[in-house]
């Protein structure tokens, strides 16, 4: 299974840079079809579903090696150097801002800047760290998970989307998380909500968008 087809890779457009599109936790490349045809007349685009997500080839799923974010950052690497024409900008929606910012420790100046849209790379509350979540909630967040992932799905997903003015939004984002395979859902869920990347995210140099 070559790259492309593991992640079902779609590059498009010519420019001065490339822009690099990564999707969050439960969704896949679909997240950007409003966004990214809008920079493909500037800049060559890439958009591409992480391993266990959307149309990725679910064969290649390691549970060792996506066990941690790194995994997935590897991965990242290796679609940026074979895919990059000129500099690349690395845009990264929640978890995928965190994959994106690994994989560019890993290997510096593979990628240019960063755009990060809601990152976090720590989800629990420490001290006067404000993550969002304490401990306990997300504990109980895997654990419904766990016993009820399809249940947990319809729930989470129009309160995480956030515009209760769009309903068929919150019913879009349902039907990723419930298209997405519960055991390796499970598994992301646990490498995203439980990791801690604060001391690595000090040493990034590269510039950073937030947002």
């Amino acid at each position: 299974m070559n790259l492309q087809q593991r992640h079902q890779i779609r590059a498009d457009g010519r420019g001065p840079a490339t822009l690099f599109f990564a999707h969050g936790f439960g969704c896949d490349q679909n997240m950007w079809r409003l966004l990214e045809p809008e920079y493909r007349g500037r800049y060559r685009t890439v958009v591409f579903d992480l391993v266990g997500s959307g149309a990725s080839d679910l064969s290649a799923f390691d549970t060792h090696k996506y066990s941690t974010l790194e995994g997935h950052a590897r991965d990242v690497a290796e679609i940026v150097k074979e895919y990059r024409e000129g500099p690349a900008v690395f845009i990264g929606h929640s978890v995928s801002a965190m994959i994106g910012a690994l994989a560019d420790l890993a290997n510096p100046g593979l990628i240019a800047a960063h755009a990060m849209v809601s990152p976090s790379p720590c989800y629990i509350n420490d001290g006067d760290y404000i993550g969002g979540f304490e401990r306990a909630d997300i504990d109980s967040l895997l654990h419904t998970l766990e016993s009820n992932y399809l249940g947990w799905s319809s729930t989470m997903a129009p309160a995480i989307m956030g515009a209760p003015e769009q309903p068929e939004l919150g019913v879009e984002l349902t039907n990723s998380f419930c298209r997405t395979d519960p055991e390796i859902a499970k598994q992301f869920a646990r490498a995203t909500f439980l990791s801690d990347h604060r001391s690595v995210i000090e040493k990034l140099q590269t510039p950073v968008l937030c947002h």
